[in-house]
């Protein structure tokens, strides 16, 4: 056997030295690259050196979602027609080809028309509003909606109300926890979409799913289907211990992926996403139960919510408080509740949260006590009460969901100066720095260190840098400089995001030194 692998290793360098040339390579552009033209061309032509056919080019710019282009092959040249309408700014031209050897090839061309694109203000505006992003928004509502009514229901059912008759509530608790496990799917699927920025139809291809699965969002697709997991089994076989875990279980899945959760400190704002989801969770999947049970004999109706009273007045004091927490390490400042998309989110979902508020206060203080003293109407209009709650919750939820649509204001206000990445290899170490640091034009500083032996003395350096979630193709730089002190660019980055960096370094004329690692580019 290691005969036959170390024949098959051979025969792969053999094969692989005799066409290490073979491949096309970019000879040449119009518009020349990290150029400022005054006037939009009609195309963009990229010049290769063999036949190519395109496999995949897409425009990108700083405004507007990715689009798609129609390049012509002309033999060696791909013309490439710009984007309909009135176009400036940075535009970012990813293209990947297959030469004629059948080898795949990919880069990005990046010019500017009228001037370089600058950062964004930080108004909240955000570029992540395509329907993509709009797409998995709403499948991460859903999914929160099962969470709330499945996990919800099955805790207050298995909590407050282990002993009463809810065929109703338990029906819907049960569907709700059984479709978390598909509403997780969906979600998960059209996530990767939006972070590759595809069309619905793109679910089909394992393109979506292999970015999805390699993201914080499947840990939190995952702690979802195993909450309502639990939920399910609970509510078939009964037992709170199951229910708290599935409680437990749908708070971890918040907490492991969003804005809030990675606010900083994280060591305060990630059990404050715990805390809100769970309370909120349990709040308003004990509402259907409440509802039934107004519906039913006044006895269990007195004891269920004299239970759920007991639980859920602190619950909703932690609930405000872990709010407040949040909304404080997002928004930075009071004024950002008017001057920003995310806070002028908050304040309606807020101004919904204070009705729910209103009606459950309403409840406790005047429908119960009527509840208990036998007034006759009492448990009908707590019944439409509690109906109005769930339209409210369902609302607020909706709101929520919206978030991923608007970066919060605490990323713009915390956007650095400058972004840097060390860089390590087993030779050399080099720490890469961007600035001014958010999308737009950036200089590039690289400073190499020795990772043993002598100060390093490079012939050549360059680097690239590539968004392979959102399909961009590397963005390659020849840097100048010598010894340890290098600078390239201007570097046009369309949009932030965690782009991967590749630095090649030819320490002589026949070694070479590659170190990788990836830069978080935050917009502002």
């Amino acid at each position: 056997m290691r005969a036959v692998l170390a024949l098959l290793a051979l025969c792969v360098v053999l094969v692989g030295g005799g066409r290490a040339e073979a491949h096309a390579a970019l000879v040449a552009a119009e518009p020349a690259a990290g150029s400022v033209v005054a006037e939009a061309p009609a195309a963009a032509t990229l010049t290769f050196s063999e036949p190519v056919s395109p496999l995949a080019v897409r425009w990108f710019r700083s405004d507007v979602s990715p689009l798609d282009a129609v390049p012509e092959a002309e033999g060696a040249r791909l013309v490439v027609p710009l984007p309909a309408g009135p176009v400036s700014g940075t535009l970012v031209l990813s293209w990947r080809v297959v030469s004629a050897d059948g080898h795949p090839i990919g880069g990005s061309h990046v010019f500017s028309i009228g001037a370089p694109t600058t950062a964004a203000p930080a108004d909240g505006k955000d570029t992540a509003t395509s329907r993509p992003a709009v797409a998995a928004a709403v499948a991460r509502g859903a999914l929160t909606v099962a969470l709330v009514l499945g996990v919800g229901g099955a805790v207050f059912l298995g909590l407050v109300a282990p002993g009463t008759a809810l065929p109703r509530a338990r029906r819907l608790a049960l569907f709700w926890a059984g479709a978390t496990l598909p509403l997780g799917l969906v979600a998960t699927g059209l996530h990767g979409t939006d972070m590759l920025g595809a069309p619905a139809a793109a679910l089909f291809g394992a393109g979506p799913w292999t970015a999805a699965l390699g993201s914080r969002f499947a840990a939190s697709a995952t702690a979802s289907a195993l909450a309502g997991l639990l939920a399910f089994v609970a509510l078939r076989r009964g037992g709170s211990l199951l229910a708290l875990l599935a409680g437990a279980a749908a708070a971890a899945a918040f907490a492991l992926f969003g804005h809030a959760a990675n606010a900083p400190p994280r060591v305060l704002t990630v059990p404050a996403v715990a805390l809100h989801a769970v309370t909120f969770i349990f709040w308003i999947g004990a509402l259907p139960g409440l509802a039934e049970s107004a519906t039913g004999p006044r006895p269990a109706l007195v004891a269920n919510l004299r239970r759920f009273s007991h639980i859920a007045i602190p619950l909703v004091a932690l609930l405000f408080a872990s709010g407040a927490v949040l909304a404080a390490a997002q928004l930075r400042e009071p004024a950002a509740l008017v001057t920003t998309a995310y806070g002028r989110l908050l304040s309606v979902k807020l101004v919904a949260v204070a009705f729910l508020l209103a009606l459950a206060i309403a409840n406790r203080l005047w429908l119960t006590p009527a509840i208990v003293a036998g007034a006759q109407r009492a448990p009908r209009r707590f019944h439409r009460s509690v109906l109005a709650e769930i339209t409210l919750g369902m609302l607020v939820i909706g709101l929520a969901s919206g978030f991923r649509l608007v970066p919060p204001p605490r990323a713009a206000i915390a956007a650095p100066a400058e972004i840097s990445a060390h860089l390590h290899g087993p030779a050399l170490m080099a720490n890469v720095t961007l600035h001014p640091g958010p999308p737009g034009a950036n200089d590039v500083g690289i400073t190499l260190f020795p990772g043993k032996g002598e100060a390093p003395r490079p012939k050549e350096v360059r680097i690239a840098f590539a968004d392979p979630t959102r399909g961009v193709e590397p963005i390659r730089l020849a840097a100048t400089g010598s010894g340890g002190d290098w600078r390239a660019g201007p570097l046009l980055l369309p949009h932030g995001g965690e782009w991967t960096v590749v630095l090649d370094v030819l320490v002589s004329d026949f070694a070479q030194q590659r170190l990788e690692g990836r830069m978080t580019i935050t917009e502002r």
